[in-house]
């Protein structure tokens, strides 16, 4: 009975029939061809393309923890780069989380998700992150990928060429409280996101001893921000 509850549990918070399909269905790539007509759509699953779309592709039981308090545990998840998604398996099915807006935090194993709103492009969006650092400042880092082999002008040589899934340079982002996630893209913007810091800080940032595009000193940078301010 246990067991039904929590299956019926996970079947209201965690699935949007809409939204939570079978893998292959949920992600297919469809583009339009305009050099031949009438603009035929040219379909391909996962297993099209070359590589994996995966942080790891094995699933791990994790955690899921919503807004209302309710956590799900020993949940078999895993992390889709490419979709941006958490998935998870139930009844023999590979579905995503169809309503992260409402979930707090994601472990998968020893990896903390967090889904937030960030800017790009002047533009809002949301989007899964890792999360780096906690603190009043939040360090998260966005993972990317691309399928090369599948832009515009390579679409006509599909047939020859074998798409691929590529991974993109990770990139980094600051959390202020419950605000929106700026992206760390030079020096000086990072101290305009950490104002006011103290003197040494900026002076820190500013320096050749730092560089902003290294993980484990933007670590030990918002671990030490967080405990001085």
């Amino acid at each position: 009975m246990r067991v039904l509850l929590i299956a019926l549990i996970l079947s209201i918070f965690l699935i949007d029939p809409g939204i939570a399909q079978n893998l292959n269905q949920r992600d297919r790539i469809h583009l339009n061809n305009a050099d031949k007509l009438p603009n035929p759509v040219i379909y391909l699953s996962e297993k099209d393309i070359e590589g994996s779309p995966y942080l790891n592709p094995q699933f791990i039981n994790g955690t899921v923890l919503k807004k209302n308090n309710v956590k799900f545990n020993d949940i078999p998840l895993r992390f889709n780069i490419y979709s941006g998604s958490v998935e998870f398996i139930q009844d023999g099915k590979i579905l995503n989380i169809a309503d992260p807006e409402n979930v707090i935090e994601v472990g998968i194993g020893i990896d903390k998700f967090i889904y937030s709103t960030f800017t790009v492009a002047r533009k809002i969006d949301r989007s899964f992150f890792l999360l780096l650092c906690e603190g009043k400042y939040r360090l998260l880092k966005r993972y990317r990928m691309r399928i090369k082999g599948m832009d515009a002008e390579t679409v006509p040589v599909l047939k020859s060429a074998t798409p691929q899934f590529v991974r993109m340079p990770d990139e980094y982002y600051l959390l202020y409280r419950n605000g929106t996630a700026q992206q760390i893209t030079n020096r000086k913007k990072l101290i305009k996101l950490l104002q006011p810091a103290p003197d040494k800080i900026n002076e820190f940032i500013a320096s050749d001893k730092f560089d902003f595009s290294d993980e484990k000193q933007l670590i030990q940078l918002v671990e030490s921000v967080n405990t001085i301010m």
